[in-house]
């Protein structure tokens, strides 16, 4: 969840934007991705079924990591 902090005239958290919109960080296709390869996709079937996959930080765009045993 960003922060509301402002500092100055923005937002301190980079998730925000200038008018008080969150930014996603990553994509509902990434999400739609991870549970594709719970169900067996590999990598490359879960980016032909989810072609706008992106996640921002240390997590993949495959596996946002909200499912354990994914591998």
């Amino acid at each position: 969840m960003p922060s509301y902090a402002r500092l100055g005239d923005s937002y301190y958290d980079t998730q925000m934007s200038d008018d008080g919109a969150m930014i996603p960080v990553v994509s509902v296709g990434s999400y739609g991705a991870t549970m594709a390869r719970w169900f067996g996709l590999t990598d490359a079937e879960a980016k032909g079924v989810f072609p706008y996959l992106y996640a921002e930080g240390a997590v993949s765009a495959t596996n946002v990591g909200f499912m354990k045993g994914v591998a």
